[in-house]
C-alpha cells in the first residue's frame, strides 16, 4: 500500500472513533481536553519526555492509571477536582480499586489513537504575494491553538464547546478543522519541524512508558 492510501485508511478510520472501553470501564475519547488536562495534572512523561529514563515504573504506571481515570471518571467530577486541586483523592480510590490495570493495553490504545491524530495535522503554507509574519506588527498575539480550534469548528458547525472540547475524538476533530481551513482556501502541507515535535513527544511518551477520548 503506498504512503497515501496508507494516510486515507487512517484517516477513514478515525470517523468511527468515539467513546470506548477498557477492562469494563466506559472511556470517553482522547479529545482537545485531553491535552489540557494532561499539562494541568503533571503527566510530565506526555509534556517532558526527555526526563522519562528518570521516572521510575511505579511513577509510569501511575501517570497511565491517571490517563484512564481522566477518561473514565464522571467529567463534572474530574473537572471539579482538577479546579479546586482535591484531584488525587478521588484518583487515588480509584488507582486502589483499579490496582489490576493492564498497563499493555492501555499503551496500545494510546499508540493507536496517537497515529490516527498524527496523519490528521496539517499546518497552513502562506500563499504567495499574501501578507506574512514578517509584515505583521513585532508584538502581535496569537490565540492558543485549541481555543483557535474550538472557535473554527464552533463557527462552521454551531456544536458546543463542552461537545467540542471534552466528546468530540481528536482525530476527527482535525480532519473537521483540516476541512474548514480547506474551505477557506488555505493551503495545507504535512506538519513541519515545530509541530513535528510535539507529534514526536507523544510517541516517544507511550515508548517510554513499555514495560520492560452530553456532560456526564
Amino acid at each position: 500500500m503506498n504512503p497515501q492510501d496508507a494516510r486515507m485508511q487512517l484517516l477513514e478510520a478515525a470517523i468511527a472513533e468515539g467513546p470506548g472501553e477498557l477492562f469494563g470501564l466506559k472511556l470517553r475519547p482522547v479529545s482537545l481536553g485531553t491535552l489540557n488536562l494532561c499539562r494541568r495534572l503533571g503527566l510530565s512523561l506526555a509534556l517532558h519526555h526527555e526526563q522519562a529514563a528518570l521516572i521510575s515504573e511505579a511513577e509510569r504506571q501511575r501517570q497511565v492509571m491517571l490517563f484512564v481515570w481522566m477518561h473514565s471518571a464522571p467529567l463534572t467530577e474530574v473537572l471539579g477536582a482538577v479546579r479546586d486541586g482535591s484531584w488525587d483523592t478521588p484518583f487515588g480510590a480509584f488507582a486502589e480499586s483499579s490496582s489490576e490495570l493492564i498497563v499493555p493495553e492501555v499503551l496500545a490504545e494510546i499508540r493507536r489513537v496517537s497515529q490516527l491524530v498524527d496523519v490528521a495535522l496539517v499546518e497552513v503554507l502562506p500563499k504567495p504575494g499574501r501578507s506574512s509574519d514578517d509584515e505583521a506588527p513585532a508584538d502581535i498575539l496569537e490565540p492558543g491553538f485549541t481555543a483557535s480550534l474550538v472557535f473554527t469548528l464552533a463557527r462552521e458547525t454551531g456544536w458546543s464547546e463542552s461537545f467540542l472540547l471534552w466528546h468530540l475524538p481528536l482525530a476527527r476533530a482535525l480532519q473537521y478543522y483540516h476541512c474548514a481551513l480547506r474551505a477557506s482556501l488555505a493551503w495545507t502541507v504535512k506538519p513541519g519541524p515545530p509541530v513535528q515535535a510535539q507529534i514526536n513527544k507523544l510517541e516517544q511518551w507511550a515508548a517510554a512508558l513499555t514495560p520492560d477520548e452530553d456532560d456526564e
